[in-house]
């Protein structure tokens, strides 16, 4: 299932690792001890954007962490993880469960959540999920826009066997719908906006955010480098907090730091955070408790919108260390 790449900085991912930056410095800032290294692997999502801010602001460096950031495609992830090319990843949870069986990386830190960055539109005469009954529907059977269309159809008691599915992609999904080909479609930004600033009688009738979590990621680290380097994740997840606390006081600073990186033009980065929610540390911890809403209430649904989607046979079933707080109730404590 792949995940979003922001157009424009898609074309340095494709087919293969890019390596985006490392701290050239030996020693940290106080020219002290050295720093340690940590590469860390994400695509070009703008939910994963705060690293960007922590790696402008000199917040790993101050960490004592030497990190380098490596761009990769979806296609690369497992190969990136079984042979040790990154310490830690960035990645969307649905395809973690996806993959979760090829390595041992635990989820350390939620990053960021969709809320009505992906959306199910209606148009005239489409007002609402059970509209869709006896009608015709577009989104891509591989990717995001599946879970939010199950989930849709879950929740509103529907059976998929009633409505007709277009298998288009995102971009295609919306485009179709402009065209008048279909009365519906299921997408993501920016194309949501396309389509609703397309014509007055489209709007919104479902989105990711009606069940929380559905469409998020996460940090994901490798439990043997965490376990001999507690320092660097303990690091890692401050220089996040940090970043967080730097987009909500400096947001058009924030758009123009992340958007530089990758690869979003000046005149597009004003609704770059539109319909998109990054998890603050509190939020986070809060979140992966055992007895949190993420494995009580967000997993699980995700679970079975990836059945319902044919993604998955059944639910994965995780070890006890594969999602853990250690390191955010390190930083808050």
């Amino acid at each position: 299932m792949a995940h979003r790449i922001t157009v424009g900085a898609a074309a340095l991912a494709v087919g293969s690792l890019v390596v985006l930056t490392g701290c050239a410095a030996s020693s940290d800032a106080d020219g002290g001890s050295e720093l340690t290294p940590f590469t860390l692997g994400l695509n070009s999502w703008t939910g994963y954007g705060p690293w960007y801010i922590a790696q402008d602001q000199g917040y790993f460096e101050e960490a004592g962490i030497d990190l380098e950031l490596l761009l990769y495609n979806e296609a690369d992830y497992v190969s990136l993880a079984s042979t040790g090319q990154v310490d830690g990843v960035n990645h969307s949870i649905n395809d973690w469960l996806v993959n979760v069986g090829d390595h041992g990386y635990e989820l350390v830190l939620l990053e960021d959540v969709s809320l009505t960055a992906d959306a199910m539109i209606g148009g005239q005469g489409v007002d609402s999920v059970e509209d869709l009954v006896g009608g015709q529907v577009a989104f891509g059977y591989g990717g995001v826009s599946a879970l939010v269309y199950y989930d849709a159809l879950a929740k509103n008691g529907i059976d998929p066997d009633s409505i007709e599915t277009v298998n288009l992609e995102p971009a295609d999904a919306g485009n179709a719908m402009i065209a008048g080909q279909v009365p519906a479609a299921v997408t993501y930004e920016p194309y949501v906006s396309t389509v609703l600033g397309a014509d007055d009688a489209n709007k919104i009738i479902y989105s990711a955010g009606e069940t929380p979590g559905l469409i998020s990621d996460g940090l994901f680290v490798d439990p043997e480098y965490a376990a001999e380097n507690p320092e660097v994740i303990e690091g890692l997840t401050e220089a996040w907090g940090r970043s967080i606390a730097f987009i909500e006081e400096n947001p058009d600073e924030a758009k123009d730091i992340i958007g530089e990186a990758i690869g979003i033009p000046e005149d597009q980065r004003e609704g770059m955070f539109d319909g998109l929610e990054f998890y603050t540390l509190e939020d986070s911890q809060e979140m992966l408790a055992a007895d949190g809403a993420f494995l009580t209430e967000t997993l699980p649904s995700i679970q079975a919108a990836m059945i319902a989607a044919g993604i998955i046979d059944s639910e994965v079933e995780l070890s006890d260390t594969a999602v853990t707080t250690t390191w955010l109730d390190a930083v808050l404590d």
